[in-house]
């Protein structure tokens, strides 16, 4: 803190200068003992009324700080503006000449420079002689007039809001000693402030061992130097209460891009070899198998030779090793960083189940635990089978995390896959980063068995289908199972493939006891059969209208014949629902690719639409107090944020009449052998689509 005092004592010579300011050119000094500070400053502060020059309406600057200051501690201030008449409550002057006792009013300025100069300008001629030049508000061509004209004026570092409180502690009370009578230039103070050279480095605060007074920067001499903080603390405090608000408002943002952080580090250090071997790279994901079994699919990321699966139901009264259902599977090497594994597990009757993957020496890899709902539960309030459905997320990686970020919120006993999870097949990166790891980022894929329906981007021309459910034994990619005591039938259609076998297959599954005795037929194809938005060049010119022909045109006059209850289908990206032949359809493909805007079909059918991201729960219970074995669906729809966009309840209808014809109770149907058609997707076209940029899985 440096405080300027420009004066001229009576015995110190002064000269003239023609062009100055004012006529004599007088001495200025810098003040460094205490007393001569707290004298300046005192006579400043004991004046009966003051005024900021520099006042402002704005309480984020320091004229008004100022102000407010004097205002506070009940002094008589006022603010001096030429434009404004009131200044947080008090009224103004336009300048210095309208103040009533100019001679007896101290003045504060909060000016820029050459503002500054004209004020020094009034004060000297209206006889004010106490001026603060606060902080900024001087340079040197403020100071030489000052020093010219022979003022009085405290400026280079004291602000009045940090050093006022203490002089006005201390007003009223004699503050220093007085001076000795010596001449000016040899002023000394007296006791008990002594200037010898042994007292000028004697320390008389003996706690203080390590201060030395004699070479401390501190303008004050013998007060203990601090250095000044960089922030107040009330705006530490503040600038944390920002932070904490910021991070608590972005928190979904930062979860979200932490989460696609770390899935993609996470494949690199895996590519790269950073991983040691032994190490899980593809948690487990469960698929539905058939009714009975599920399907588990996992890899590591090297060749662990043969591994095993072990099983129990959660409910099992013993947990020792004895209890265990173990099974022996061996990897499929697809390169020396993807060691796949895949079994089926089962048969399932419980109502959850417990599982662990070991090594051969029996070194625990993972454990989790799974619900199973083939039973239907007899509660009296019985728990509604929860189904979460999505499709089409592909190369929509941040999208489809924040749908997974809500999804999980509903708890799912089941996830419904309906194609299309990621863009191209063959690669192996797609498959770690757009699918398997989203879904294990949420803890879904190991909890939740999947029902999924291959659509075109993730059909592969050999069925060997790696990371997805698979017919075991050669068998067909189509399937059907039930729930709750096959009160839910569930038919998994493959729009991939034009063939009569499917068609075939199809009719005979509809037509078995298992799906005519349901409450609940509910089929799952890729494909919707009533597409309406898509890219109009490819629909038009590229023929791509076609790839729904054959399951329009052949599959639903089936669905119609048997009483389907609902289609769920995917591939356009966006939510369309409606109903036809008192068959509810629907289409949810927005779960993380590319919306579709564009309508190039009107089928008069669809009641409620968004073009939005998006997700739906199914929960599906029996009716209460009823005998004749009917269900209730209720079906809602989401948008990625959570926020409830659609719903609607369906209930089930009593079930038909046998009709004739001999099936299967499983419906299974051995079909002749026939060969394709035209279809949704032709063989050449499957090829083209799902083996390009094979370079991509070398990633």
């Amino acid at each position: 803190m440096r405080l300027l005092s420009f004066s001229n004592p009576a015995n110190f010579p002064t000269s003239h200068h023609k062009n100055s300011f004012c006529p004599p050119l007088l001495h200025i000094f810098i003040i460094h003992s205490f007393g001569e500070i707290m004298a300046m400053a005192d006579q400043f502060i004991k004046n009966p009324q003051f005024a900021v020059i520099g006042a402002s309406t704005s309480r984020t600057k320091y004229g008004n700080k100022v102000l407010r200051w004097y205002q506070t501690h009940g002094l008589t201030v006022i603010p001096v503006h030429p434009k404004e008449t009131e200044i947080e409550g008090i009224r103004t002057v336009a300048n210095l000449d309208q103040l009533e006792t100019p001679e007896l009013t101290s003045v504060s300025v909060i000016t820029p420079p050459r503002i500054t100069l004209q004020v020094l300008k009034d004060c000297k001629r209206l006889g004010i002689s106490k001026i603060w030049l606060q902080p900024g508000a001087e340079d040197k061509q403020v100071l030489d007039y000052a020093r010219e004209c022979d003022l009085s004026v405290i400026a280079g570092g004291p602000c009045i809001l940090v050093d006022g409180p203490s002089l006005l502690a201390q007003r009223g009370s004699k503050l220093y000693e007085p001076y000795s009578s010596v001449s000016f230039q040899a002023k000394q103070r007296t006791s008990p402030y002594p200037t010898d050279n042994h007292s000028r480095n004697h320390n008389p605060y003996p706690l203080l061992k390590s201060y030395d007074l004699g070479h401390h920067p501190s303008s004050l001499g013998f007060i203990p130097w601090r250095r000044k903080r960089l922030l107040p603390k009330r705006a530490l405090a503040v600038l944390t209460l920002v932070i904490l608000l910021l991070l608590f408002f972005l928190r979904h943002w930062i979860t979200l891009y932490w989460a696609f952080l770390r899935i993609k580090l996470d494949n690199s250090l895996f590519d790269g070899g950073y991983i040691p071997c032994g190490t899980i790279r593809k948690e487990p994901m469960l698929y539905v198998h058939d009714t009975q079994h599920v399907q588990v699919v996992w890899e590591m990321n090297c060749d662990m030779k043969e591994m095993t699966l072990s099983w129990q139901p959660s409910s099992a009264v013993s947990k020792s090793s004895t209890g265990w259902e173990i099974k022996a599977v061996e990897p499929t090497i697809l390169d020396k960083r993807h060691a796949l594994y895949k079994t089926v597990i089962g048969p399932l009757e419980s109502t959850s189940y417990d599982y662990k993957i070991e090594t051969k020496r029996k070194r625990s890899i993972r454990q989790y635990t799974f619900p199973w709902r083939r039973r239907e539960q007899q509660q009296k309030q019985q728990t509604p089978i929860r189904i979460a459905a999505i499709a089409d997320n592909q190369f929509g990686l941040t999208t489809f995390l924040q749908i997974l970020g809500q999804l999980r919120r509903h708890r799912p006993d089941y996830l419904l896959h309906a194609g299309d999870a990621v863009q191209n097949y063959p690669s192996l990166v797609q498959w770690q980063t757009d699918f398997v790891a989203p879904l294990t980022y949420y803890g879904l894929g190991q909890r939740s068995p999947m029902i999924y329906a291959h659509g075109n981007h993730d059909h592969d021309p050999t069925y060997e289908y790696h990371y997805t459910r698979t017919s075991l034994g050669g068998g067909d990619p189509w399937h059907a199972f039930s729930l709750a005591d096959n009160a839910i039938r569930f038919i998994v259609l493959d729009s991939n493939l034009d063939w009569h076998q499917q068609d075939e297959w199809l009719q005979h599954e509809l037509a078995s006891d298992a799906s005519r005795h349901a409450a609940f037929r509910i089929v799952i194809v890729h494909v919707p059969p009533f597409l309406e938005y898509w890219d109009p060049d490819a629909w038009f010119q590229q023929r791509q209208s076609e790839w729904g022909a054959f399951v329009r045109d052949r599959f639903v006059p089936l669905f119609e014949k048997y009483h389907v209850d609902l289609v769920i289908s995917g591939h356009q990206h966006n939510y369309e629902r409606g109903q036809r032949n008192q068959i509810h359809y629907a289409i949810i493909g927005g779960a993380g690719g590319d919306l579709d805007f564009d309508r190039v079909h009107d089928w008069g059918m669809y009641e409620s639409s968004l073009l939005d991201f998006h997700f739906v729960i199914i929960d599906l219970a029996p009716l209460q107090h009823n005998d004749n074995g009917l269900w209730r669906l209720d079906w809602n729809t989401y948008d990625k944020q959570g926020l409830l966009v659609d719903s609607q309840v369906i209930q089930s209808k009593p079930p038909p009449a046998l009709l004739d014809g001999n099936s299967d109770d499983d419906g299974s149907h051995e079909a002749e052998d026939a060969s394709n058609s035209r279809g949704a997707v032709d063989g050449d076209i499957i090829q083209d689509i799902t083996l390009m940029d094979m370079d991509d899985q070398q990633q």
